[in-house]
Parts: structure tokens; C-alpha cells; sequence
């Protein structure tokens, strides 16, 4: 699944749908603007602006939101993603955490 962030919006993106589907990070509990999205062991990942709370989706499924997680030691407000491998990159604002995925 293609997934687009553009103005604080996310869309799924197909050959022939471009289609916004904000409200289900909303009604999971988002209450900023997206300001990043990333994949990892086939999970959608998506940065949440003004805190420090990264959403993440059902395996497979980008619209399907099953929750959240924060920066476990020092909460810091969420910059961006960046995913190598199967590690995520979470930039704060002051500060950079390295986390490593399992597969499950």
C-alpha cells in the first residue's frame, strides 16, 4: 500500500483512488496534524505533531490504526521517521532514539 502525508493528512493512493483517511488516526486517539509516515515489518507507522506519540497500523493494513507508542525514557516531541532495516529512527526535537523491530 502506497501512503502519501501531505499537509497533515495522510491518503492511501492506488492506480486509480487518491483517497484521505485522517479521520481514523483522529478517531484512534491523534489529535495533531501527521507530519510523517514510515513502514516497518509491513506496519505503517505515522508521526503525530506536538507529541510525542508515533501511531502505528494493523500488519498489511495502512488504515487500520491498532494504536500508539511513545519515547519510552524521556518523552520528546516527535520530528520525524526514518526506517532502515528493520530499526526505526525517531527524531525529537532535542533528542534522536534508535529503536530495533521484531518481526512480530
Amino acid at each position: 500500500q502506497l501512503v502519501v502525508n501531505s499537509g497533515g493528512a495522510v491518503y492511501t493512493v492506488t492506480g486509480t483512488n487518491v483517497t484521505n483517511f485522517t479521520a481514523n488516526l483522529m478517531a484512534a486517539g491523534a489529535s495533531g496534524a501527521i507530519i510523517d509516515v514510515g513502514v516497518v515489518n509491513n506496519r505503517h507507522l505515522y508521526a503525530e505533531d506536538n507529541s510525542g506519540r508515533v501511531f502505528y497500523s494493523a500488519p498489511g493494513i495502512a488504515t487500520t490504526i491498532e494504536g500508539f507508542f511513545t519515547a519510552e525514557r524521556d518523552p520528546d516531541l516527535v520530528a520525524g521517521l526514518l526506517v532502515v532495516g528493520s530499526n526505526l529512527i525517531v527524531f525529537g526535537r532535542k533528542k534522536t532514539e534508535f529503536w530495533s523491530m521484531s518481526a512480530a
